[in-house]
């Protein structure tokens, strides 16, 4: 029987290195491949790179905060704290639209200051629009939609479309998100409806006409506003017709906002008996510095308020 030859020392040191070479080659393709699946995922560039977005106030700020990720760089126009209604616009703000890929807004008069302009994106569309009794600069409609968790879901969905179309190779990044928002959107709003039962048919007034979406979504006994518009004093005549509502209604409290002046409240509540507590519809501060904060904190507050 023949012998197998033994390997020299050279032979051994060439089979070491081909083996070696095979094994760095192989660990290569996986590398790139898995570099690969990661970028369908998610395609970054560097921070200098990457498009500006804005929104013009801090709940659409937010949605869109959760929409794009890190994929693009998201600006908020309106500062927590400040009313839309007088807003003003500044050099640093203007800096922010000049820059801005695409502006995200509400419209229907809400955000006029913010030039009308092929990148300025009103988020109303495929949302129903509720009819104002109250002058919005000669807008039909009330603006406040985004307080219907339904319509988050919409304005979610529609951000994650137009980012698309500015964006394309981060698609699938911002469908997944957007499709993660609606569950989480679902659920949330299952939880507060029950939590707020118990208090549906409690009546209270607010200080703006803020909250018909909020009201609608939550089956809220909401019967009257205080101030007509978000920036003027209510008439003689106007509070006249409050208070027959206040007291055919039994409202129980009256709802002021952070971002609106309340000099004028307090004869008005003392004379009616009314609570007074604070709603918000804007956030972007502590407790309310995400949309579904700002959701959960209202309900928190008709729920502190208007239990008996």
């Amino acid at each position: 029987m023949r012998s197998i030859p033994r390997l020299t020392r050279r032979n051994r040191c060439l089979m070491a290195l081909t083996l070696s070479v095979v094994i760095l080659l192989t660990s290569c393709g996986n590398t790139s491949t898995s570099a690969q699946m990661s970028a369908t995922e998610n395609v970054l560039v560097s921070p200098s790179e990457r498009l500006i977005v804005s929104a013009t106030i801090f709940p659409i700020y937010d949605i869109l905060q959760q929409i794009a990720g890190d994929s693009v760089v998201v600006k908020l126009i309106l500062q927590p704290g400040e009313s839309p209604h007088t807003f003003n616009m500044t050099p640093s703000v203007q800096k922010i639209v000049d820059n801005s890929a695409l502006i995200f807004a509400v419209g229907q008069g809400l955000d006029n200051w913010v030039v009308d302009s092929e990148i300025v994106i009103p988020l109303y569309t495929g949302i129903p629009l509720l009819t104002s009794d109250h002058n919005h600069d000669n807008d039909r409609y009330n603006p406040h939609y985004w307080l219907a968790p339904k319509n988050g879901v919409i304005i979610a969905t529609r951000i994650a479309a137009e980012l698309a179309k500015v964006d394309p190779p981060n698609t699938e990044a911002y469908r997944r998100r957007a499709g993660q928002f609606q569950t989480e959107m679902v659920l949330l709003e299952s939880d507060l409806f029950q939590r707020i039962k118990p208090i549906q048919t409690v009546p209270f007034i607010t200080l703006h006409d803020s909250w018909s979406y909020f009201a609608e979504a939550f089956q809220l006994n909401l019967v009257g506003v205080y101030e007509p518009s978000g920036a003027e004093e209510p008439s003689p005549k106007y509070l006249r017709r409050l208070e027959e509502v206040v007291r055919n209604s039994s409202a129980k409290a009256l709802f002021t906002e952070p971002q609106l002046a309340t000099t004028s409240l307090k004869a008005f509540t003392d004379d009616h008996d009314l609570k007074i507590a604070m709603l918000d519809p804007i956030g972007g501060v502590a407790e309310r510095n995400t949309y579904q904060g700002i959701l959960e904190y209202n309900i928190n507050t008709l729920l502190e308020t208007l239990t008996k």
